[in-house]
């Protein structure tokens, strides 16, 4: 969710830029934490779109473990991982410009 600082022009495109912006960061940054991925996300919406006040974001917060791949003779050197069983929550994000008076 958004909110608009001020209305576009056309809602159509502005949704256009915030969801490509969403999906490309979401796809290509890479980070230890939800929380980082959160963010960069929410600053690329921001710059994508110039209406956009302010971004609401939520992501599962599941952990992921390494798989071990030396029974295999095989290095794993961060790239593989496998979703736990453990129980997991939501990591909640709000990123939005500078309030100006």
């Amino acid at each position: 969710r958004w909110k608009y600082a001020r209305p576009p022009r056309d809602y159509g495109m502005a949704w256009s830029a915030v969801r490509t912006a969403l999906i490309e960061t979401f796809a290509r940054h890479e980070s230890a934490s939800v929380q980082h991925t959160l963010y960069a996300m929410g600053e690329a919406a921001l710059a994508n779109c110039a209406e956009i006040g302010e971004i609401r974001l939520v992501l599962p917060n599941r952990h992921h473990l390494l798989v071990d791949l030396t029974p295999f003779g095989l290095e794993n050197p961060n790239e593989i991982f496998v979703a736990s069983g453990e129980p997991y929550g939501k990591i909640e994000a709000v990123i939005g410009r500078p309030q100006h008076p």
